[in-house]
């Protein structure tokens, strides 16, 4: 088995109160097009029945073992990361949504070490905000048109497809270390001193402002080896044209 198909297997796709048999067996189908190995049913109103076997195809055997959970704790209890699907962003749930692309790029960094779950909720009217307390991030499928309800095994595809893309053969990032984090802070913060971007009054907010950028971008560990080697170039051009000693400006900022 590859390392990403082994990767694959640390997400379940779980569906919480699905209510036809048809979507259960398409959701079994599109997640054994792109090498998922776990889904799990949650109160499934539906039965697994031959509609759901017409529907899966070859995706039966993973219908079959699909895991019947009777509650969502129950599913996403042994879990380090749940991911909610959700198109409706009232006042009352969280303010900050992921896209697909941005969901599934923090799931790579995390899911060599983590079990993920990802939840689907029942066709009408999706999620509750009971269910929704159980996750961490919650994640909305763009879309310019007035009409943005999906089918759940459609919904169910895009996630499936964006992530089996990113952690197949060549995509799995090793995201940086915080002590990488933190050297790539320090030189950055060395440099800044040395263009004099920094002001005395203003260094530590300016810095906080750089430390957000930077942690948003989730860099893995050769991003950060990049950015070391554009400062220092900087540096280096520095003292070139200004014949100036960097080691010397570096101990006095400090």
């Amino acid at each position: 088995m590859s390392k990403a198909g082994a990767l694959l297997k640390q997400v379940r796709f779980v569906l919480v109160r699905p209510q036809t048999p048809g979507n259960i067996g398409s959701t079994a189908r599109v997640l054994t097009n792109f090498g998922f190995t776990h889904l799990s049913l949650v109160e499934p109103a539906a039965a697994l029945d031959h509609e759901a076997v017409k529907f899966a195809v070859h995706g039966k055997s993973l219908l079959m073992k699909a895991r019947r959970c009777a509650s969502l704790e129950d599913a996403v209890g042994g879990d380090h990361v749940v991911m909610g699907m959700t198109r409706r962003l009232g006042h009352r749930r969280r303010h900050h949504y992921l896209t697909p692309e941005q969901a599934c790029a923090m799931v790579r960094d995390v899911v060599a070490s983590s079990r993920v779950s990802i939840l689907f909720g029942p066709e009408d009217d999706g999620l509750s905000n009971d269910d929704l307390r159980f996750c961490h991030w919650l994640v909305t499928i763009p879309s310019p048109s007035t009409h943005n309800s999906m089918n759940l095994s459609h919904a169910v595809a895009v996630m499936a497809y964006e992530l089996a893309h990113q952690i197949s053969e060549g995509r799995v990032y090793s995201r940086a270390t915080a002590s990488e984090m933190e050297s790539f802070f320090q030189h950055l913060l060395t440099v800044l001193h040395q263009i004099r971007f920094l002001k005395a009054h203003d260094r530590h907010r300016m810095m906080m402002k750089f430390r957000h950028i930077f942690h948003r971008a989730g860099l893995d560990q050769k991003e950060v080896k990049t950015l070391h080697g554009v400062l220092s170039q900087i540096q280096y051009t520095l003292g070139v044209r200004k014949g100036i000693d960097l080691k010397s400006s570096a101990e006095a900022d400090t």
